[in-house]
Formats: C-alpha cells, sequence, structure tokens
C-alpha cells in the first residue's frame, strides 16, 4: 500500500499531518508558561535561575532533535524507496544513541552545574536555585530524550498522532503538578524549585513510557527489535551527516543565550530575566511553526525519495503561507498587549518598563524568521542541513552578539535591535540558498 505522504493531496496532508503537531506543540507552549509562571511564583530570582539553566536544556534538546531529525529524515527517505529494512536499522540505533547521549548528559550535569551557574551570577540565592534544578533534570535526562528520539521515529512514517499524545500527556500531566509539588498539597511537601523539576521529570517519564511502548508493537511499520539495534556505523554515519547540521543548529539559540547573558549581565541581572520571560512567550509562537515544521519534513524528504518535484514544491509553498500566518497572529499580539504578556510572570517595575521595550522590538523579526525556519527545513528534508546550519548561525549568532555588544553601550533598549537587523540580512542568505538547492536537487525531477 502507498504511503500516504506520496499520493494524498498536499493541503489536506499538511493540514492533518500538522494540526496534531501543532496542537501538541501549543500545549507545550502553554505548559511553558504555566511552569514559568509557577516558578515566578516563588521568587524573581528562582525565575532568573531556572533562565540561566534553561540554555543547558537547549543543548539537551539540540543533541536529541538533531539526532532524531537525522533519523527522521532517513526513515522517511528510505520509506519512499521501500527500503523497510534500513528504515528500521535506523530507528533502532536512534534509541541506542539516545541511551550515549543520556549518559553523558548525566555526567556532565551533575559535575558541572555549580560552576556554570557562577559563572553567570553572583547571587548565592540564585546559584543554589539553578544548581538545585539543573542537577535533577540533568539526572532523569534519559526519558526526555528517549521520548523525542521516539516521536522523530514515529513522525517519519506519517503517523503524527501518536507523538502529539506523548506530548499533550506530557504537558498536562506537568501542569497538573507544578502547582502540587512547588508548593505541597496533601502529603506531598513543598519542595519549590526542586518541585518544579520533578514534575517535568514525571510528565516525560509517562511521555516515554507512550511512545517507546508503540515502537514495541512488532505489527508497526518501524518497530523496536534488538537485533536492529547492533550498532551499524555505516547507518550512524548516515544519520549525523544530516544530524550534526541540525544538532549545531537546534544548539545555536543556547550559544545566543549564553552569549546574551554575559553581555546583559553588565547592566544589571533583572536583564537576564527579561530575557527568559521573551522566550518563553516567543515559544508560544514559534511551537506552532515547529509542529508545522515536523509535518512538512517527512513529507518532504519522503518525496524527494520518490523523486516527485510538484509535491516537493506544493508543500513548501504552502508550509510558507501556514507559518506567516501564525508569525503575524503573533506579532500583533506582542504589540498590543505586550504588559499584560509580561505580568503573568509577576515582574519587577524595572523588568516590566524594560520587557515591553524588548518585546515591541525583537516581535518585528517574527514573519521574516517565518520565512527563514521553513526554508531551513526545506533543506534539512533535502539532505543539505548545512545550509539550515549556516542560516542559523547568521540569524542567532553572528550578527546578533557583536551588534548586542555594542548596542548595550548605549543603553540596554538599544541591545533589542541587533534583532530585526540580524534578521534582515539572514533571510536574504536564506532565499539565495533555497534557489541554489532548488537548481542541485530538485529541478531536475520528474
Amino acid at each position: 500500500m502507498e504511503n500516504k505522504m506520496g499520493r494524498k493531496k498536499m493541503l489536506p496532508l499538511i493540514i492533518s499531518m500538522s494540526i496534531p503537531t501543532i496542537f501538541s506543540m501549543f500545549v507545550i507552549s502553554l505548559y511553558n508558561i504555566v511552569d514559568s509562571f509557577y516558578i515566578s511564583k516563588i521568587s524573581e530570582k528562582a525565575f532568573r535561575a531556572v533562565s540561566l539553566v534553561f540554555p543547558i536544556q537547549t543543548i539537551i534538546i539540540a543533541l536529541s532533535v538533531g539526532t532524531g531529525i537525522g533519523a527522521n529524515a532517513l526513515i522517511a527517505r528510505y520509506l519512499g524507496m521501500n527500503e523497510t529494512k534500513k528504515a528500521n536499522i535506523i530507528a533502532n540505533n536512534s534509541i541506542l544513541l539516545s541511551a550515549i547521549i543520556a549518559a553523558v548528559v548525566f555526567i556532565l550535569g551533575n559535575r558541572y552545574s555549580y560552576a556554570f551557574l557562577n559563572m553567570y551570577s553572583t547571587d548565592s540565592e540564585v546559584i543554589l536555585y539553578g544548581t538545585r534544578y539543573m542537577k535533577i533534570i540533568t539526572r532523569f535526562s534519559f526519558f526526555w530524550i528517549i521520548q523525542i528520539m521516539s516521536e522523530k521515529i514515529i513522525q517519519a512514517t506519517g503517523n503524527m498522532f501518536y507523538p502529539m499524545l506523548s506530548q499533550l500527556m506530557g504537558a498536562v500531566i506537568n501542569i497538573i503538578l507544578d502547582p502540587i509539588m512547588i508548593f505541597g498539597y496533601g502529603f506531598i511537601p513543598s519542595m519549590g524549585i526542586a518541585g518544579a523539576a520533578y514534575a517535568t521529570i514525571i510528565s516525560q517519564i509517562f511521555g516515554a513510557s507512550f511512545c517507546f511502548s508503540y515502537l514495541l508493537k512488532s505489527k508497526n511499520l518501524i518497530h523496536f527489535n534488538l537485533r536492529y539495534m547492533k550498532p551499524d556505523f555505516k547507518e550512524i554515519k548516515n544519520i549525523y551527516i544530516i544530524a550534526a547540521p541540525s544538532i549545531l543548529l537546534q544548539a545555536i539559540p543556547a550559544i545566543l543565550n549564553f552569549g546574551l547573558n554575559r553581555i546583559l549581565i553588565q547592566v544589571a541581572e533583572s536583564a537576564v530575566s527579561v530575557m527568559g520571560i521573551f522566550y518563553k512567550l516567543q515559544s508560544f509562537v514559534l511551537m506552532p511553526i515547529f509542529g508545522l515544521t515536523q509535518a512538512s519534513m517527512p513529507i518532504i524528504a519522503y518525496n524527494y525519495g520518490a523523486r516527485i518535484k510538484s509535491r516537493i514544491n506544493d508543500c513548501l509553498k504552502y508550509s510558507i503561507i501556514a507559518s506567516l500566518s501564525i508569525m503575524t497572529i503573533g506579532t500583533i499580539l506582542f504589540w498590543a498587549i505586550p504588559d499584560k504578556l509580561i505580568k503573568i510572570f509577576n515582574p519587577t517595575d524595572d523588568i516590566l518598563e524594560m520587557g515591553i521595550i524588548a518585546l515591541k522590538i525583537i516581535s518585528t523579526t517574527f514573519i521574516l524568521a517565518a520565512i527563514s525556519i521553513i526554508l531551513s527545513t526545506y533543506y534539512q528534508a533535502l539532505g543539505n542541513g548545512f545550509y539550515s546550519l549556516v542560516v542559523a548561525a547568521m540569524r542567532q549568532l553572528i550578527i546578533i552578539l557583536p551588534l548586542a555588544n555594542i548596542f548595550i553601550k548605549y543603553g540596554i533598549n538599544y541591545t533589542w535591535y541587533a534583532w530585526p537587523i540580524s534578521e534582515v540580512f539572514s533571510l536574504i542568505l536564506c532565499i539565495y540558498l533555497a534557489k541554489k538547492i532548488y537548481r542541485e536537487r530538485v529541478k531536475y525531477l520528474k
């Protein structure tokens, strides 16, 4: 039976595959905001501590999602070529790689958490909060990584429903557990910031168990099987040919965050909280876009493997239109009610004032970013993750950090202009690379 990614009408296909992921990403965004809301209730210093740990969590996501993207693209491509055995080898080797990543995170996170926090704050309370939170998150990262990897494997087959349920289950459980474990309820004692970390871990255990149980079913096209888990170094190399740029791509926001925190802390540590608030709110806009890319990635990869040019082009076109629509709504919200959005996190007066200006300026980049994000997915699905890496580095690193370091000398509010300047130059590069890869890999397909 022909896979739906090669036969179903494109617009209904994108809608059917993206709605579950967009919905689940929306719920995850809601969880991020609710989680931060409860942490901010502990204190501003607790929120600042979690903001400082956020780049570490981003690195974990980068390793997991990047490897998952490499596996996802290869599995979808092999399925498009009717190479089911190779697809299963890729999937099972990805699970093995997840365990290795988790072991590294466990060791480094527990050994260097205090040293890391000490680099970014002189406040002993912030360091204590951050160290406690970071150690718990890294000790139990295995479940988080397995959940992410399993979702990517399942999505590669065109099944978006199970990953959606996994993410939805995790987010809902986390939202329920947060206030109970942070502030205490019944026989459960108040655990403060440690409670927020444990609530996250418990939700990830449920999500990982749900997704992994799907892969245990032998009747599925892709399933867990020990005989396929034997390391296949050739296929692992193939995974990381795609995954390496993807990992760096996912890690760039963390590197940006590291750099920005060092720059902003020159003015005031409260500026770190402003960036923390912005990233939480921005995720509410970006997560649906990432949900859309999770649907478009296997569609483009499958049809590239099947050599169907028209379907590749249609998927790209509809994905850009949808992305622009989402980002336009986000821009309007950030301009219309920035004060109400920031007040969700119980800000001090100086954080509120600083945050309103930051949200308005940085959100001008949303519409431009909509195109860049979709085109970056296009490169990855066609097997050229390097282009995505180049664009991401331009958007979030090469221009922003030097400009921010210069602009901050004239005042904190000038710092935020580094974002729109960077986005304009990045979009120009992104369009150029899209035309180039089209000529090289798509133009002469049937």
